[in-house]
C-alpha cells in the first residue's frame, strides 16, 4: 500500500490520496514503551422479549408492503 505525503510536511504520512488518514511509522526494530491496553469487553445484553416481537412485528409490516417477487 503506498504513503502519501504532503510537500510542506515531509515528515507527515497518510494512507490515502486525499491525505486525510494520517499513519503514524515505527522504525524497524524499535518497539513503543508499551502496547496500548486494550479496553475491556462489554457484556452484550441480548435482545428482549419486547425487542424481539418488535422486530418480527417490524418484519411483518414490510412483508406485508413489499412487492411480490413471484
Amino acid at each position: 500500500m503506498p504513503l502519501y505525503q504532503r510537500e510542506a510536511v515531509p515528515t507527515a504520512y497518510y494512507n490515502d490520496g486525499d491525505l486525510s488518514i494520517v499513519v503514524n511509522l515505527v522504525e524497524a526494530g524499535s518497539c513503543p514503551e508499551a502496547p496500548p491496553t486494550p479496553l475491556p469487553m462489554r457484556k452484550h445484553d441480548g435482545f428482549t422479549k419486547e425487542h424481539t416481537l418488535l422486530l418480527i412485528d417490524m418484519m411483518r409490516i414490510h412483508l406485508e408492503r413489499a412487492p411480490q417477487s413471484h
